[in-house]
């Protein structure tokens, strides 16, 4: 289960990568998000210990919800949305 959802993810971020960005530089994409900053204020907000804190979040509950997730998106072609659809896709997750 861990090994597909690791294969899943690197298909999925070179999908990003060389087909919808078409970079070819690897390391230049920068992220939409500030995933550190995030997880320290989750961290903050909660009152989270990570040294010390352990969860009971069991990682096959998280995999079926993303893939019922991913089951009900509508994804539209980019052809149907114009020209700078992408673009404005892309700037819409800063």
């Amino acid at each position: 289960m861990f090994r597909d959802e690791f294969e899943q993810l690197k298909q999925d971020r070179n999908t990003l990568r060389y087909e919808v960005l078409k970079s070819k530089v690897e390391d230049t994409i920068p992220m939409p998000v500030n995933l550190p900053r995030v997880i320290t204020n989750i961290l903050s907000e909660n009152k989270i210990n990570s040294m010390t804190s352990v969860s009971d979040l069991d990682p096959r509950h998280y995999f079926a919800e993303m893939k019922n997730l991913l089951e009900s998106v509508c994804v539209i072609p980019q052809a149907r949305l114009g020209t700078h659809a992408k673009d404005s896709i892309i700037n819409e997750a800063h």
